[in-house]
């Protein structure tokens, strides 16, 4: 609900991001492929928002290392 609030705020699209990202984690792996694409949209948003996030940059270095994983 935050996100589409303040559409504008980017430590709301990482969270939404990690919070969508732990999920994946403890779901079905193929319940989780549905997630990944609205994952990396959410750091990707977070990073263009504000390209100086760097807890949003770390998450989608890591979300690319963990990718693999899934």
């Amino acid at each position: 609900k935050l996100k589409k609030s303040e559409p504008t705020n980017a430590n709301y699209h990482y969270k939404f991001g990690g919070a969508l990202g732990m999920k994946a984690k403890s779901i079905n792996k193929f319940k989780a492929l549905s997630l990944l694409d609205d994952i990396e949209n959410a750091f990707l948003t977070a990073i263009k928002l504000d390209t100086k996030h760097i807890d949003a940059r770390w998450a989608l270095v890591m979300y690319y290392i963990e990718l693999p994983a899934i």
